[in-house]
């Protein structure tokens, strides 16, 4: 009898440690998936960091325009930029020469026809007017400092 007693109560710890084992088993498994659910963020996250890094690197790192401070992955590229910016006041200049310098050539063309036709059917008033505020623009334009 007392071997049947030792067998029941060796079967019943071995149905408790199966049932330990298993429960442990279960556990282990879930404790897996929240642990390769928390990898997969924290990769995650960790890749996101790193794009955020390059991006600052590459910010921080690229040519700018000194005029619009627009940015460009080279040195050449930026002084490139630079010397056509239309913030650059060079540019800006440049722009109001050529402008000046096709009203110019429309005057010379008005006077070249005048020249042509020995003046005769010529409104002299609106030519003179054309002449003075040619003349008063280039002054403005030589002389901007207020030299005279």
């Amino acid at each position: 009898m007392s071997e049947s007693k030792f067998t029941k109560e060796f079967i019943a710890e071995c149905k408790d440690s199966i049932a330990a084992s298993l429960a442990v088993r279960y556990i282990m498994k879930e404790d897996a998936e929240i642990f390769r659910d928390a990898l997969d963020e924290i990769a995650r996250l960790t890749a996101r960091v790193r794009e955020l890094v390059d991006e600052e690197e590459t910010y921080y790192s690229s040519w700018k325009c000194g005029w619009c401070n627009e940015r460009f992955p080279t040195q050449a590229l930026a002084l490139s930029h630079a010397l056509s910016c239309e913030t650059h006041p060079l540019v800006q200049r440049v722009r109001e020469l050529e402008e000046e310098v096709k009203e110019s050539n429309g005057l010379l063309r008005s006077t070249y026809q005048i020249a042509s036709r020995d003046g005769k059917d010529t409104n002299w008033d609106a030519f003179k007017k054309q002449v003075y505020s040619a003349l008063d623009r280039q002054h403005k334009m030589m002389y901007d400092k207020g030299e005279k």
